[in-house]
């Protein structure tokens, strides 16, 4: 995995390019943007930024000859008006047992308030700001895990 970093707020396309051992330029020419255009006016920066919806990266990475799993670290689900957490009936250790499956990126959030992604190499949380970790990470709460695993040689 490429330790890669940069001075923009492009954590999801950092922590991807890093995963797939790809230039994050190379994948912005094949989604077809940046991710830095404005498409949220009422919101401040960087909240305001279209970013990357990580089905953008599914596709990509399934058109590569990868699969990419996504694993809800807090599941739950509508039950008519209800909304019932289903960790309980899945298991509580169920996201963290998927992180031993490989390596991936984690969404979650930073500091109880910023949206952020970070690369998982199965050991060690690679964040594009520059910092390496071991996870858990008391500032970083995760959401999601997409676990991405070469089906394709």
């Amino acid at each position: 995995m490429i330790a890669l970093y940069g001075d923009k707020p492009q954590c999801v396309l950092m922590s991807f390019a890093m995963v797939m051992d790809e230039d994050p330029q190379t994948l912005i020419k094949e989604l077809g943007h940046d991710g830095l255009s404005v498409v949220a006016y009422e919101e401040p920066a960087p909240n305001c930024l279209r970013s990357f919806h990580p089905q953008e990266f599914v596709d990509l990475l399934q058109a590569r000859g990868f699969a990419c799993t996504m694993f809800d670290a807090e599941p739950k689900m509508m039950h008519g008006r209800t909304l019932v957490d289903h960790t309980k009936f899945l298991g509580p250790t169920r996201f963290q047992e998927s992180l031993r499956l490989g390596q991936g990126v984690i969404f979650g959030i930073l500091k109880e308030t910023m949206p952020h992604a970070v690369a998982w190499d199965g050991k060690v949380v690679f964040d594009p700001r520059g910092y390496h970790w071991s996870f858990p990470n008391s500032e970083f709460k995760p959401l999601f895990f997409f676990l991405v695993q070469r089906i394709i040689k």
